[in-house]
């Protein structure tokens, strides 16, 4: 399956294709909490929660600090910090494929702030969005996914492999200096 060049892709923008959403929620706040909902923060899972913000799976984008532009996919009914921001797929938008288009954009040129960088949704929301047919799309996700599935097999197989050859370097040295004789 390869990705097709096609140039007759109609394009909009991103905001065709998302609604941002905004947490409230402070770590602070829900510290105390306790609950079966998962909340979420720039590096991951927090704890969970007796109340959720999300019904549905979405995507959210770290809009404040050093990981700005960040993306992650969340599952239905769990929330984020409000360091965070929520894009919610629009009808005929595939979520995993909004996803790979967002981790292609250069976030930086969207920032704001010197001590503490932020990015808003009202600066990148116009960035050039395709509006191809959902088949499509879960079509180009299935080939990101291989590629990236690959990728991970051929980075796990050269860490392999170099493991293997400094073992076998230092099998040889230890070899090398424990024989003995003249000289």
């Amino acid at each position: 399956m390869a990705l097709s060049t096609n140039t007759d892709w109609r394009y909009g923008v991103l905001e065709d294709a998302v609604t941002k959403g905004s947490s409230n929620i402070s770590h602070g706040k829900i510290k105390e909490d306790d609950g079966p909902y998962p909340v979420f923060g720039a590096k991951g899972y927090i704890q969970n929660i007796s109340f959720y913000q999300q019904e549905n799976d979405y995507i959210a984008i770290i809009k404040d600090g050093a990981g700005i532009g960040r993306v992650s996919v969340h599952p239905a009914k769990s929330s984020v910090l409000a360091t965070m921001q929520y894009l919610l797929p629009k009808e005929g938008f595939d979520l995993r494929f909004i996803k790979y288009f967002l981790e292609s954009l250069d976030f930086e040129e969207y920032r704001t702030g010197s001590t503490i960088p932020h990015i808003y949704f009202k600066d990148y929301k116009s960035a050039p969005f395709p509006l191809i047919s959902v088949p499509e799309q879960k079509r180009i996700v299935a080939i990101l996914d291989q590629a990236f599935a690959d990728i991970e097999q051929a980075r796990a197989k050269t860490e392999q492999n170099l493991k293997n050859a400094r073992e076998l370097f230092e099998s040889y040295l230890q070899q090398v200096f424990s024989q003995r004789g003249e000289g």
